[in-house]
């Protein structure tokens, strides 16, 4: 190290340059600066857990009413109000309300022992604190005089503020505003201490605004963002996540605490999380093409690699952060990197300034590039350890000797001010980024955890007091996928060491003293024995070779020195089963290490693992099928106890592979036995061993095939292709066949059966592939035009097509001297805007020569998926539709014009029609797609219609394939579904409508395959009107043979009718046509057309 002040040559200047001037504390209050995002948009989401969703209004009124819960319990400026919840949104509402009291918070995890969480809440000399209903016991539990207060949807249940008139943005009348100041404790958040006692970081109002309000927005936070929350209420990046969200506007997304264990990737998904604070260990668990719309992913709490910046680069904004506990969670980002290589590093200060001094004299300015102590600087610096100010003065140093002489070549005059101490090492590089390369003392970071060595040595000594002398390391053992693992060496007297480091299992008492008082992280996972602890030259413990002695120690021999004694075993039992043998081969390649080393009473723990490791194990067990949990591993670390848990587990993920559980979807032997034998004769004298599987119908599909089954005439559509004249129908009738055999749902038939109608699906059919020639010269001109011959040709096959036919059949068109038109007649249950095109791609491939490749994920996968999340989607849209109500343009408005509900044409004879008119396409909005943005003027138009009603309900018409299933986009089959959007346009803009519009369609997830009707049914809300907006038409140009490209077409059957008003967009160029397709039973074609040329007026005017 280097100890001497910069010289000329030492680059000082650029230093100053750099640092020249600090940023100036922002003189606010965290509640004050909350309270101008709520007047400023109340409805906007501020809250989307897995327990309910909250509005900026409905925090800020939730949050009062506790408030004023605990002013009259005395709570007020000065008190430390510790927090114990799982992740929750009812957490964000104890926050903001203790902070509206003017008290400070304090964080904790339940999951923490109960002795640590005591030492804690004592250190902070509370006299009350707030939980979750779950958690009411934890009182008594703490055995501590602290009165406990429960916040759950009770709160919901008291009155609002009582003044007639006032909304949740006024002051709540029984709310006393606290006398605060930029200076006042926000927060309170605890770190390892070296004595064995955590320390209290403290953090004001005045740190945490100008935090804000220098890194927002550089960091990627913005109004739009869904910010995934997944950090433990124990670090103080769950404080972040949450005080950057609401100071932004943005949206905080709370997981489950299940779901950040066992279902990470898919929570965030579901939630359309677009920004997450991780660290680069969790980042690697995660693929980054599963989660496309996150768009910002900042890195914290240990240093990143090379693997989490080759992973994402490309895929989303990465930011490098750092930050201690005792400043705001961020000090530093490197937001401008773009490379692998300056990802590494940490960036420059934001809101603060970085200095590098001697670590041994922070007097002394270190030169550029020279590795010293990294200290901070600035107004987000906090307000030092809780009733310890011998500790505080220590790292929190004031008036450094060249900080108060400035830089003088570069005429940077000097300035006093108070740093903090970090500890770690670190130095410039070449682009003045902060590079931090370790630790000066004994602290250290696994996983993202800092653990101070010291309060670990300390109980380990208190639970074993025999042992002479005891140091704690962090070591990385050699293998492949190893870690960074917590290690103990204990000096003892045994002679059992012969002079030698050996590893020893602790007994059971040692290992449940451990876990009373330390949270899991900082529990050892590794125990050395040695007669004597090595020392440096100057008698101090030598740290570095104690370090090199155990990580010279690969997975596979701590695996084989594992159990009691640390004695390798020659023998081990072998899996058995073959859910055993799975396992086995799952914990060794997790693990890094060498099956052989890997037996059946193994501890998994006990071969390295930790919280991570089990939710890699978890990620790789699904692959394949073996349904565990991270709880069930830590339920079940031994392997053979494991293994018995999954496999009686497993009959019931078989069912859920294989078929649909409960009312959903019976089991195919169940669906026979009611199906009518005379329906199974019309279909050809099918037989229960003939049937490959039978498959409930979605809402979609029932719409589109039940009305067909009771009239014929509307089951069908008709697409086609034209053909080169030369093509080999003998070829082309091969491919056809190959179709069928390929994509089961093009074999199937519906069918009633227990009151509700299925997809019946025949191992095989025979196939249809007729040859129509053409008229003959004596049919006037007009009929042998090939358009006008198609329709006549799908008109008459549609007047004579009965609903016991097989439906998907293939026929060809020919005319003397023209190309060939190929016709696919098919039902639309059986197919959608994407599968056709998936259709007729491999049948063209296979005609050239290409076998058509077995779907990944087939359409009874899929359904058996929809059926699986089939209660958490009906709890998503039961809390979006909540207290709502229909819209018009759907409804029995007389004044409307509008007759009748769609989908239910009443009488005989109702048409199917559609009427267009163009408008100049919308200038797009940043950030917005088109589809939102239309759905959004339709939101605004219905309000219109309804007297100016604020909030309306309408359909979407989605893909239904947002679900995280391997090949998903190309499995054959209608999975197309419309789903409601519920949106309060008020006084809201286009702008901000659009935006509430796009933010509900991501955060839907696979709750997009819920069933229209169900979500009429257990969601309380029904909608009567849909938009699509078209982006990709049902014309898809192909190349059928080498110099021959045709385009794929549609034949629209007259006799459809559809279910819904479906408000249609389609863009073309600097136009966009807009569409209604109704049918005259909801309305007549003249109020359809007035309709239309009202919203096209309304649209331009936006």
């Amino acid at each position: 190290m280097m100890t001497k002040s910069v010289s000329d040559g030492g680059g000082r200047d650029r230093i100053w340059e750099q640092n020249s001037s600090v940023p100036l504390g922002v003189d606010g209050r965290m509640d004050v600066t909350i309270s101008r995002v709520v007047a400023a948009q109340p409805d906007a989401p501020a809250v989307c857990a897995w327990d309910g969703d909250l509005s900026y209004r409905e925090l800020d009124e939730l949050a009062s009413r506790l408030a004023v819960r605990l002013q009259s319990l005395g709570t007020g400026p000065g008190d430390i109000v510790p927090l114990c919840f799982e992740k929750s949104q009812w957490t964000v509402v104890s926050v903001v309300a203790v902070v509206k009291t003017g008290a400070a918070f304090l964080l904790l995890d339940p999951l923490l022992p109960t002795d640590r969480l005591r030492v804690i809440i004592q250190q902070c000399e509370s006299s009350l604190m707030l939980t979750s209903l779950s958690h009411g016991a934890m009182g008594e539990q703490l055995r501590l005089p602290v009165t406990v207060v429960t916040v759950g949807h009770s709160l919901r249940q008291e009155p609002p503020s009582p003044r007639p008139g006032s909304s949740s943005l006024d002051k709540h009348p029984k709310l006393k505003p606290p006398t605060l100041r930029p200076e006042s404790l926000l927060y309170v958040v605890f770190t390892s201490g070296s004595t064995g006692m955590p320390k209290g970081c403290m953090l004001s109002h005045g740190n945490l605004c100008s935090a804000m309000h220098y890194q927002n927005k550089s960091l990627g936070f913005r109004p739009a963002s869904r910010v995934f929350d997944f950090a433990s209420y124990s670090f103080d990046v769950a404080v972040h996540n949450l005080f950057a969200t609401l100071t932004t506007g943005a949206c905080l997304c709370i997981p489950s605490d299940a779901d950040r264990r066992d279902g990470l990737e898919g929570s965030m998904a579901r939630m359309g999380a677009t920004l997450a604070n991780l660290t680069p260990t969790v980042a690697r668990l995660l693929n980054p093409d599963a989660l496309p719309a996150l768009e910002t992913l900042l890195l914290l709490g240990e240093q990143v690699t090379d693997l989490e910046t080759t992973l994402w680069c490309g895929k989303a904004q990465v930011v490098n952060s750092y930050g201690p506990a005792e400043c705001t969670p961020i000090s530093t980002a490197n937001c401008a990197a773009s490379t692998v290589a300056g990802l590494r590093h940490s960036g420059r200060g934001i809101g603060s300034v970085a200095w590098i001094v001697d670590p041994a004299d922070h007097d002394v300015l270190l030169p550029w590039g020279e590795t010293g102590e990294l200290l901070i600087e600035g107004p987000i610096v906090g307000q030092g350890y809780l009733h310890d100010p011998k500790k505080t003065a220590d790292v929190f140093v004031r008036d450094p000797a060249w900080l108060v002489r400035g830089g003088p070549g570069v005429r940077v005059p000097g300035r006093t001010g108070r740093l903090y101490k970090t500890g770690d090492l670190a130095h410039y590089d070449a682009d003045g980024n902060v590079v931090v390369t370790g630790r000066k003392d004994t602290q250290v970071k696994i996983r993202g955890n800092r653990i101070e060595l010291g309060e670990v040595e300390h109980h380990v000594s208190a639970c074993m007091p025999d042992v002479t002398r005891v140091v704690a390391e962090a070591i990385l053992p050699a293998g492949a996928g190893a870690g960074h693992l917590l290690a103990v060496f204990l000096q003892t007297d045994d002679d059992q060491t012969d002079g030698k480091i050996r590893l020893v299992h602790v007994e059971d008492e040692v290992a449940s003293g451990l876990a009373r008082h330390l949270p899991p992280y900082m529990i050892p996972t590794l125990f050395f024995a040695m007669p004597q602890i090595p020392l440096t030259l100057t008698g101090k413990t030598n740290r570095k070779l104690l370090r090199e002695m155990g990580s010279s120690f690969s997975m596979d021999r701590i695996a084989s020195a594992s159990h009691t004694g640390g004695r390798e075993r020659a023998r081990r039992a072998p899996p058995r089963t073959e859910t055993e043998r799975t396992l086995h081969t799952l914990w060794a390649r997790v693990l890094g290490i060498d099956g052989d080393s890997i037996g059946l009473d193994d501890n998994l723990f006990r071969l390295g693992a930790d919280s991570i490791t089990a939710m890699k194990l978890v990620a790789e067990a699904r692959k394949v099928d073996v349904p565990i949990s991270v709880a069930d591993i830590f339920r079940h670390p031994v392997l053979s106890g494991l293994a018995v848990l999954a496999a009686s587990a497993k009959p019931r993920s078989e069912t859920d592979r294989n078929g649909v559980e409960d009312r959903h979807q019976p089991s195919t032997s169940g669906a026979l036995d009611v199906i009518s034998p005379g329906e199974l004769h019309h279909r050809g004298a099918l037989g229960p061993e003939d049937i490959m599987e039978i498959l409930p119908l979605s809402d979609m599909q029932e719409s589109l095939a039940v009305e067909g089954l009771s009239d014929a005439l509307q089951l069908v559509d008709y697409f086609y292709l034209d053909l080169p004249p030369a093509i080999d129908l003998a070829k082309l009738e091969h491919s056809c066949r190959d179709l069928l055999e390929a994509f089961p749902v093009l074999r199937a038939c519906f069918l009633p059966c227990a009151e509700k109608h299925w997809m019946v699906i025949p191992r095989t059919v025979d196939l249809i592939f007729r040859i129509i020639e053409a008229e003959s010269e004596s049919e006037s001109e007009s009929e042998s035009d090939p358009d006008t011959a198609l329709a006549k040709f799908c008109l008459d096959d549609i007047a004579t097509f009965g609903r016991h036919q097989t439906i998907v059949g293939f026929f060809v068109l020919r005319e003397a001297g023209s190309a060939n038109r190929l016709v696919l007649r098919i039902s639309h249950a059986q197919y959608d805007g994407i599968s056709i095109g998936v259709i007729f791609n491999a049948l063209i491939l296979s005609y050239r020569g290409t076998p058509i490749a077995p779907e990944p994920t087939s359409l009874a996968d899929y359904m058996a998926h929809v059926a699986r999340t089939r209660d958490s989607a009906v709890t998503y849209w039961r809390g979006v539709l909540e207290g709502s109500s229909t819209s018009p343009a759907g409804t029995c408005h007389e004044k409307d014009g509008l007759r009748v509900r769609p989908g239910a044409p009443q009488g005989v004879g109702a048409q199917s029609f559609r009427v267009e008119r163009q408008v100049a396409t919308p200038r797009p909005l940043a950030g917005i797609t088109p589809a939102s943005y239309m759905s959004a003027a339709w939101a605004v138009f219905l309000s219109r219609l309804q007297d100016g009603d604020g909030e309306v309900v309408f359909g979407r018409l989605v893909s239904g394939r947002n679900a995280a299933m391997p090949g998903l986009e190309t499995t054959v089959g209608c999975c197309v579904n419309v789903v409601p959007v519920r949106v309060d346009t008020g006084s809201a803009s286009i702008g901000e409508v659009a935006s509430a519009v796009q933010e509900q369609f991501v955060s839907m997830g696979d709750a997009d395959s819920l069933g229209f009707k169900e979500v009429a049914e257990n969601c309380g809300a029904d909608f009567f009107s849909c938009t699509q907006h078209q982006n990709v038409g049902d014309e898809v140009s192909l190349a059928v043979e080498e110099g021959f490209a045709s385009t794929l077409r549609r034949f629209e059957n007259p006799r459809r009718l559809p279910y819904f008003l479906y408000v249609i967009s389609f863009p073309r160029g600097e136009k966009t046509a807009l569409q209604i397709f109704a049918h005259t039973g909801m309305l007549s074609v003249e109020r359809a057309e007035e309709l239309l040329e009202t919203f096209c007026l309304f649209v331009e005017g936006l």
